[in-house]
């Protein structure tokens, strides 16, 4: 191939990967938008992260402060501190952490949660676990962005929650849990829940939504914001947000990040977890299946976490 020939091969192959919607490489343009932020990220100082998002961006994200819930003016004295356990001793299951050996640590940054999370501190009561949730979601942000093609229209869009399989709940119990996987198969989504709830809410009413009718349905469901819900289901209150958009495996389709908030009914117990939605090829298919996003990957959903 003649050299002005192999120029314009080049040329043309540029063009066809950007009609497909995303550059051959990630993060190699530095003027495009690699995804959208939906509900602020707060930097101490006052500034926040939101919107459309850049390569640059997500440097700030890694470096600077996070604002914690506290209020302006933040400042950098104002962030939790996490634990690491130090006693030599063994601890015991009937034992409490109270009178034994504790190491802590302050924690700013995203940089400073993952040196900090590699050290073995992590949070041991309940305001350090709320505190650490500002952690988890902005660590999930950055770490899916940062996997997002480039993709010059943007990654603008939002996602209906109700269209996402039931498999995105959480089960206590044998029996739930094989309900929930064979709903699963079924191709049932949060929708379907809903719908049943509401069904049988106007059928037996409030007081009995919470028993056994309960299984298999959602009750108060709650918009919280353009792109956030909550909603009870057995023995968990769920909060859930579309934290992060872009396109992850590169197909051309807006993909999304959930954030979920998991709530025990009745006590104050909790968890927090990220799970990604790809974005579907038909648009008519209504039955989204969710993957856990940890440590920066995709997993399957199978209930295994």
């Amino acid at each position: 191939m003649k050299h002005h020939e192999m120029i314009m091969a080049l040329r043309w192959l540029l063009v066809f990967s950007m009609l497909v919607g995303c550059t051959t490489e990630r993060h190699t343009d530095a003027e495009l938008p690699i995804g959208q932020i939906y509900r602020p990220i707060e930097i101490v100082g006052g500034d926040a992260i939101s919107g459309q998002v850049y390569p640059a961006n997500l440097k700030r994200l890694r470096r600077e402060p996070l604002a914690l819930g506290y209020g302006p003016p933040y400042t950098p004295d104002d962030q939790p501190f996490f634990s690491k356990y130090i006693s030599d001793r063994p601890q015991l299951d009937d034992e409490s952490y109270e009178n034994e050996k504790f190491e802590t640590i302050n924690v700013a940054s995203l940089e400073d949660y993952r040196k900090a999370l590699a050290e073995g501190y992590s949070a041991y009561n309940t305001f350090e676990l709320s505190m650490e949730s500002f952690f988890i979601r902005a660590d999930a942000i950055e770490a899916f962005l940062n996997l997002c093609c480039v993709r010059e229209f943007g990654a603008n869009g939002d996602l209906n929650l109700e269209n996402i399989s039931v498999a995105s709940l959480s089960w206590m119990g044998s029996d739930e849990r094989n309900q929930i996987m064979e709903d699963t198969q079924n191709q049932l989504t949060l929708g379907d829940y809903l719908q049943a709830g509401k069904h049988s809410e106007k059928k037996h009413g409030a007081s009995d939504v919470y028993t056994g009718l309960g299984r298999g349905m959602l009750f108060n469901w709650k918009h919280e914001g353009a792109q956030s819900w909550s909603f009870d289901h057995q023995h968990w209150t769920y909060s859930m947000e579309v934290a992060a958009s872009g396109d992850i495996n590169c197909d051309g389709e807006t993909d999304f990040l959930i954030f979920r908030a998991t709530y025990a009914r009745g006590g104050t117990g909790r968890y927090y977890s990220n799970y990604v939605v790809l974005g579907p090829k038909n648009p008519r298919q209504n039955c989204l299946m969710p993957y856990h996003f940890f440590k920066g990957r995709l997993h399957p959903w199978d209930h295994a976490f």
